[in-house]
């Protein structure tokens, strides 16, 4: 198992270099395609962080990549304001994509997570927000 770690200052400027870096080390491991779907997670998680957890204040963005055979896991650790319930029913999407005007600017970054990753689990541990992803890899192509 390999275990690699990142600790972010909470800036959006620092989301693209981490999304980048994890879409680096996934390619060295699966298919083009499942790496670039990894990384749109991470930037809307680290996204999320940012603007919901952190939407008052500034802080650190711990996130733990762990790659077990064909398994990646990335844990994602804050201490900003606690994150909501999850619903019972994945998000979905409430528009027209053919009518491009209407598109909404934001509210598809949990629908893109949860479309992207194969699991996901938030959980509030005294003053720190931990959410933990998983997605199967394939293997390069």
């Amino acid at each position: 198992m390999a275990k690699i770690q990142f600790r972010i200052e909470g800036h959006l400027e620092n989301v693209a270099l981490v999304g980048q870096a994890i879409n680096t080390i996934c390619t060295s491991v699966c298919s083009t395609s499942t790496a670039y779907q990894v990384e749109i997670a991470v930037v809307e998680i680290c996204n999320n962080i940012i603007e919901h957890a952190y939407a008052q204040s500034s802080g650190m963005i711990d996130i733990a990549l762990l790659l077990n055979g064909t398994e990646l896991q990335l844990e994602f650790t804050d201490t900003g304001a606690a994150m909501p319930e999850r619903l019972e029913a994945a998000p979905t999407l409430d528009f027209d994509p053919e009518k491009r005007e209407e598109l909404p600017e934001g509210g598809m970054g949990l629908f893109l997570i949860d479309t992207i990753m194969d699991s996901s689990e938030t959980r509030r541990i005294q003053e720190t927000n931990v959410l933990t992803v998983r997605k199967q890899l394939r293997t390069r192509q």
